[in-house]
């Protein structure tokens, strides 16, 4: 049987009840400023990204959400911001939270929300994102 779904009801940024995702831009839902404006840098440079996706993973019976994810050179990685404003997990946490990608191989590159918080900072990220798919491609 097949569920209606209700207008401006997804799964994007609803994978945790407890904490849905508020912010929205685009028609697309955030936790963040800094996601959002992340967001835009990452549409502007030409990324395929999906933000806060659902992923389900049956042998933990988890939803997994990262906050990004973006593909380039048909390789893909998973962002992930950190942020203390609202992120209480412990690093530990933080990588068992995406052990289902990183048991797949992949790829994920972390940054602090503080890094993000500037222009400086977004062409930072994204200039080291685009060394790592460079590399990523040299040695595929």
């Amino acid at each position: 049987r097949i569920a209606q779904v209700k207008d401006g009801i997804n799964n994007q940024g609803r994978a945790h009840s407890s904490n849905p995702a508020k912010l929205e831009h685009r028609g697309l839902y955030f936790r963040s400023q800094v996601e959002i404006d992340f967001f835009k840098a990452l549409y502007a440079a030409g990324y395929l990204v999906a933000p806060l996706p659902v992923f389900v993973h049956k042998p933990t019976v988890r939803r997994v959400e990262p906050d990004f994810v973006i593909v380039k050179f048909g390789m893909w990685a998973i962002i992930e911001i950190d942020g203390k404003a609202w992120h209480s997990e412990s690093p530990v946490e933080a990588a068992k939270r995406v052990e289902p990608f990183t048991d797949e191989d992949v790829r994920i590159i972390r940054f602090d929300d503080e890094e993000l918080g500037s222009k400086a900072g977004i062409e930072k990220a994204l200039k080291k994102i685009a060394a790592k798919f460079e590399n990523w491609q040299k040695v595929r």
